[in-house]
């Protein structure tokens, strides 16, 4: 599991190559040029063993998926619940404009 540019981590240690992998949104092309990596524009990445997600809230995006993937939707749920993480989707500023942000960021506009 990475978050963020964790993924030069993963990627450093032989693990992502020939993977779907992502990263933060300013560090896509820096993934992409590594040239051995299925970049996915995504809050999180699942691919075998190997889990990713995009930054830090997307973390948490993560970890409740893990969970519920381990555990079962209702240990998820208690988790989210305790965390309180429920994302409004509200989209704040105007970064989400800038030409190298996610696709899914675009989707906000």
């Amino acid at each position: 599991m990475s978050v963020c540019t964790g993924s030069f981590i993963l990627h450093a240690a032989g693990l992502l190559s020939g993977k779907k992998a992502t990263t933060h949104w300013s560090s896509l092309k820096n993934l992409r040029d590594l040239g051995d990596v299925d970049v996915v524009e995504e809050r999180f990445v699942v691919d075998g063993n190997l889990w990713v997600a995009s930054g830090v809230s997307a973390g948490m995006d993560l970890a409740l998926e893990f969970i519920e993937q381990e555990a079962g939707e209702d240990t998820a749920g208690k988790v989210q619940s305790f965390a309180e993480y429920y994302p409004s989707g509200k989209v704040y500023g105007s970064f989400h404009l800038d030409p190298n942000a996610p696709g899914y960021l675009k989707e906000k506009r």
